[in-house]
C-alpha cells in the first residue's frame, strides 16, 4: 500500500502556508471594503436568544418575518427566511419548474449564485449587456437576447441602485416572462415608493456578513403566488405537509408528521433573527451614514479627469432611493489595476463587484456585451460601510487623489 504521510504532510503545508499569506495581507488592510454595523443593540438581543435555551426556528424568526414583510410593503405571508439570498434562487428555480430548453437571461454582471440556480436544473443561461455606467440591464439588452425559450428574467439592482422597474415590467408582461428580482443589495431601495424585489414575481435579499442589514447569513425571500409560496415552506421542511415536536398543535403525539414530497431542509433560526429585527430598526440610521458617505466622496472625487464617479444624485433621485451598498469609481487609461493596488499597500480595501460572468468557463459567452467589458475593466468598488468615518472616507479620497496627482 502506498504511504501517502508525506503528500498529505505536503498538503498541509501548503494550507497553512496559503492562509498564512491571507493572514498577513488582511492585517494589513485598515479600511475594509465592507463591514458589519454591530454595537450594544445587537449584543443584548444576541444574549437574550441564548439565555432562552432556544435558538432555533421560532417565534423571533417570524418576528421578523413580519416585520421584514411590513417593510418592504407586502403580505408576512408571502415572505420566508433562508439560510440564504443564494438559497432562495435555487428554490426558484425549482418553483418555476425550469429545465433543460428553457432559457433565463441575466445581465452579465451578476452575482454567480443566481447563474448557478438556473445551472442547477439544467436551463440555459443568457447573459445580457449592462450600462456601462449604472451597471444595470436595460430593456433593449434584455430584449436582445430573448427567445422563444426565454422563460425568466433574475434583474440586479447594481449595487442597491434600482433598475428600470416600469419599462422592464411592461417588456416581461407582454412576452409572458416571469420576473425575478436579486434585491441582495437592496434592503431599502425604492423606485417611485415601491420597494425594490416586489415588483417581479419573486424576489431575494441577503443578510451576509458584507450586507447593509447582517445577520451574518441567512436572507429572506418573496413568492406574490401564495399557493407557490405554500409549496415553498414545505420544499424547505424536508416536503412535511404537517408539523411535529414544538411546533405541533397536537394534544397527543405530537411527534407524528407526514411527507407528501422529496425535499431539502432550508432553515433560520431565532439567533439570526434577533440581529436581523436590531438591524432592520436601525436601518434608517445605517442608511443615513451611508448616504453622508456617498456624498463625501462625491465631493472629494469630483474633480477627477480620467475618473467617473457613479450616477450623479440627479439620475438617483430620478430612478429612486438606492441603498448605497457600492460606492464605485470608473478609472480611464487602464490604471484601475493600478490604483487598486496602490490603495491595497495603503491599508485600503478595494474590489469589482460582480466579476463579468461571460468571463467565467462555466458561463462563457460569445455575445457582445460592450458595456459590461467596459464595466469590468474599469470599475472598483470603494469602501462603503455605515462604520467608516469622516476622517476614514477622507483617507480613502486622499489616496485615490494622490494616485492621479503623482501620474
Amino acid at each position: 500500500m502506498r504511504d501517502n504521510t508525506n503528500s498529505d504532510q505536503s498538503k498541509f503545508k501548503l494550507v497553512f502556508a496559503y492562509k498564512n499569506i491571507i493572514a498577513d495581507r488582511m492585517s494589513s488592510i485598515q479600511i475594509q471594503l465592507f463591514r458589519p454595523d454591530f454595537g450594544d443593540a445587537e449584543q443584548a438581543a444576541t444574549q437574550r436568544v441564548l439565555a432562552s435555551g432556544w435558538v432555533g426556528r421560532g417565534a423571533l424568526t417570524s418576528d421578523f418575518e413580519r416585520a421584514f414583510a411590513t417593510h418592504i410593503g407586502v403580505a408576512a405571508e408571502q415572505m420566508l427566511m433562508l439560510p440564504s439570498a443564494t438559497d432562495g434562487l435555487f428554490h426558484i428555480a425549482t418553483l418555476l419548474g425550469l429545465k433543460a430548453g428553457d432559457e433565463v437571461i441575466l445581465p452579465s454582471i451578476s452575482f454567480i449564485g443566481a447563474a448557478q440556480a438556473v445551472a442547477s436544473v439544467g436551463a440555459t443561461v443568457r447573459l445580457a449587456d449592462v450600462d456601462p455606467h449604472s451597471l444595470n440591464p436595460s430593456v433593449d439588452s434584455l430584449d436582445a437576447v430573448r427567445t422563444d425559450k426565454t422563460k425568466a428574467v433574475i434583474l440586479i439592482h447594481y449595487g442597491g441602485a434600482p433598475c428600470e422597474m416600469a419599462s422592464i415590467m411592461a417588456w416581461a408582461n407582454f412576452h409572458g416572462i416571469t420576473v425575478i428580482e436579486d434585491s441582495a443589495c437592496s434592503p431599502a431601495s425604492r423606485q417611485h415608493g415601491q420597494a425594490c424585489g416586489t415588483f417581479g414575481d419573486f424576489a431575494v435579499w441577503s443578510f451576509d456578513s458584507m450586507k447593509l442589514l447582517s445577520t451574518v447569513e441567512g436572507g429572506a425571500i418573496y413568492v406574490k403566488d401564495r399557493a407557490l409560496m405554500s409549496r415553498l415552506r414545505r420544499d424547505c421542511a424536508l416536503g412535511m405537509s404537517t408539523t411535529a415536536g414544538h411546533a405541533s398543535t397536537a394534544s397527543t403525539r405530537w411527534w407524528e408528521f407526514d411527507v407528501v414530497a422529496p425535499a431539502r431542509r432550508s432553515q433560520f433560526n431565532d439567533f439570526s433573527a434577533a440581529l436581523g429585527l436590531t438591524q432592520l430598526a436601525r436601518l434608517p440610521e445605517m442608511l443615513e451614514k451611508r448616504q453622508r458617505i456617498v456624498k463625501l466622496y462625491d465631493e472629494r472625487l469630483r474633480d477627477i479627469p480620467s475618473l467617473t464617479l457613479p450616477p450623479p444624485p440627479q439620475w438617483r433621485l430620478q430612478h429612486g432611493q438606492g441603498s448605497h451598498y457600492f460606492y464605485w469609481i470608473q478609472v480611464a487609461g487602464g490604471r484601475r489595476d493600478a490604483l487598486a493596488v496602490n490603495l491595497r499597500e495603503r491599508g485600503i480595501y478595494t474590489s469589482f463587484r460582480y466579476f463579468p460572468l461571460h468571463r467565467t468557463t462555466l458561463f462563457a459567452s460569445d455575445a457582445r456585451l460592450p458595456g459590461a467589458n467596459h464595466a469590468a475593466d474599469t470599475t472598483l468598488n470603494l469602501p462603503c460601510h455605515s462604520l467608516l468615518t469622516e476622517a476614514d472616507v477622507n483617507t480613502v479620497a486622499d489616496a485615490v487623489l494622490d494616485f492621479f496627482r503623482s501620474a
